[in-house]
């Protein structure tokens, strides 16, 4: 199994790479990424999976609304390029 950070490494790359290729025709490219959020499949952690969700700096999981958010304002920006967002609550901090 590929560990996460490796998968991530190689997303932001990609963003990079076709930024420089179709940035000069007005296109951002930005790469956005969500931790463990409230989804149905989430409601069916087990316990322990569940404890680890406290371990997480704010302590709760993602909104989806959240995730939405974060990547509306990316693409809304125009200006903003190759940027990485973790919508993650501070997991991203741990790695």
């Amino acid at each position: 199994m590929v560990r996460g950070d490796v998968l991530r490494a190689g997303q932001i790359g990609l963003a990079r790479s076709v930024l420089r290729a179709v940035g000069s025709q007005g296109i951002a490219v930005n790469a956005g990424a969500a931790g463990l959020a409230e989804t149905d499949m989430a409601a069916t952690l087990r316990d322990e999976q569940r404890e680890l969700v406290g371990q997480v700096p704010i302590a709760r999981l993602v909104r989806s609304a959240q995730v939405t958010h974060a990547i509306r304002f990316l693409a809304s920006s125009g200006l903003i390029g190759a940027a990485d967002i973790s919508v993650d609550g501070g997991t991203g901090m741990e790695s």
